[in-house]
């Protein structure tokens, strides 16, 4: 059996709801695939998901530019 046969396989055995979640998977994957420049996206993105506790930073300086508690890029390098 092929691997796309068992996946046609898989996913016809799934409920309604979650054939169309993994379709929509399957049309967003082919659509990055035929685009290189997104291919240099996903990488990245991916890098920044393995950033432990990214979020969390995220969120920090978020709360910190609201206090005033931010550096303007003029202040940072003059």
């Amino acid at each position: 059996m092929t691997i796309l046969e068992k996946v046609v396989n898989t996913v016809q055995q799934l409920p309604i709801e979650q054939q169309k979640q993994a379709l929509a998977f399957v049309e967003f994957l082919a659509f990055n695939l035929n685009n290189q420049s997104d291919d240099d996206s996903l990488i990245e993105t991916n890098a920044l998901l393995q950033v432990p506790d990214l979020l969390d930073q995220v969120e920090s300086a978020r709360q910190e530019y609201r206090k005033g508690e931010a550096l303007t890029m003029q202040q940072v390098f003059g």
